[in-house]
């Protein structure tokens, strides 16, 4: 594959020639990240709406989500710097760019962290849930079915920043890169690379397409929260087999190793998701109340087949029958039974 020699799509203001060749660029990375977002926005939209649960939420959420995400991005690819950009995380966090402007700020120097997206996006999606009264859980399963499908998207402004990609490779689908960074500059020029972009972007299209598939199907056996959870496990396994051809990752030692931030936190986020799945299963067939399947009845009775359930659900509506009416039953039987003596 060859990325363009442009990243840029066009420039908002014609070009001034003063300060740079384009006043405002407008860059492919940005376009496909807000393309991955509002498409992921619109399929969690539309599943809102199927589900009962008013879409405009979801929009409501996205505005603090992108507020929270964009901080959490940012902080967390300034916290774990890859070792291409040659500072620490202290030296990022303090200093200053060439116009005096805090690091935090200038967008343009470095970059965004997913993981720290995903964390600051829950943070806002809780703050919105808590200020409208509405469920977590519902909101955070909506984010789930749409989240892969825009990281699936949004991770092709990569192939045009000529950037995430993995070690040499001669497969036919090798990523030519113009200006590689360290550590891959020590490779000679004409060099493929293995696209550690589409390996993810594939792996989210598809998570997509398998939470999208279960949630359809299955829907009324899950509990809430149970596909943000699978989200979660999927993204985790997918960003630890993607870390694997990289070799520009943030790193840290511990025991003599040189562990990998990214791999790190995306397998605790995982393995935390699957426990919380079982705890609350385990929970719900001891018979406790939890009270959040989306079907609004209680665990044991999802397990239940069709017929099994309308035959305790007419038992319980015959439980459920006021005295009064039963007493009346009562007497129109006695009555009927005097009339057909008196027909005798």
């Amino acid at each position: 594959m060859y990325p363009p020699d442009d990243r840029v799509i066009f420039c908002l203001y014609p070009p001034s020639f003063q300060t740079s060749p384009c006043d405002m660029p407008i860059y492919w990375y940005g376009v496909l990240i807000v393309l991955g977002l509002l498409l992921g926005a619109y399929v969690a939209s539309r599943e809102a709406h199927r589900r009962g649960v008013d879409p405009d939420h979801v929009w409501g959420a996205l505005t603090w989500a992108l507020v929270l995400g964009l901080v959490g991005s940012r902080l967390y690819h300034m916290l774990t710097p890859p070792p291409s950009m040659g500072v620490t995380a202290w030296q990022y966090l303090t200093g200053l760019n060439e116009n005096g402007w805090p690091n935090f700020l200038d967008f343009r120097r470095g970059g965004l962290g997913v993981l720290g997206a995903i964390g600051g996006g829950l943070i806002g999606i809780a703050i919105y849930c808590r200020r409208n009264k509405l469920n977590f859980l519902t909101a955070a399963d909506l984010g789930g079915i749409g989240m892969p499908l825009g990281h699936a998207i949004g991770r092709w402004g990569n192939f045009f920043n000529q950037e995430l990609y993995g070690g040499p490779t001669t497969l036919p689908w090798g990523v030519r890169i113009d200006y590689p960074l360290p550590p891959y500059d020590r490779y000679p020029a004409g060099t493929l690379y293995h696209p550690a972009f589409l390996y993810e972007s594939v792996w989210n299209l598809l998570s997509f397409g398998l939470i999208f598939a279960v949630g359809r199907r299955y829907g009324e056996r899950l509990l809430k929260g149970e596909l943000f959870a699978m989200y979660i496990v999927l993204y985790g396994i997918g960003r630890m087999l993607t870390e694997t051809v990289r070799l520009d990752s943030p790193t840290f030692p511990f025991a003599g190793l040189d562990v990998n931030y990214a791999s790190l936190f995306a397998g605790l986020a995982a393995l935390a998701a699957i426990v919380l799945v079982f705890a609350r299963r385990r929970m719900a067939a001891n018979g406790r109340n939890i009270g959040d399947s989306p079907a609004g009845v209680q665990q044991d009775k999802i397990a239940m087949t069709d017929a099994e359930y309308a035959d305790e659900y007419e038992d319980e509506a015959e439980e459920d029958v006021p005295a009064e009416d039963a007493e009346d039953e009562e007497e129109d039987g006695e009555e009927v039974d005097v009339e057909e003596e008196a027909g005798k």
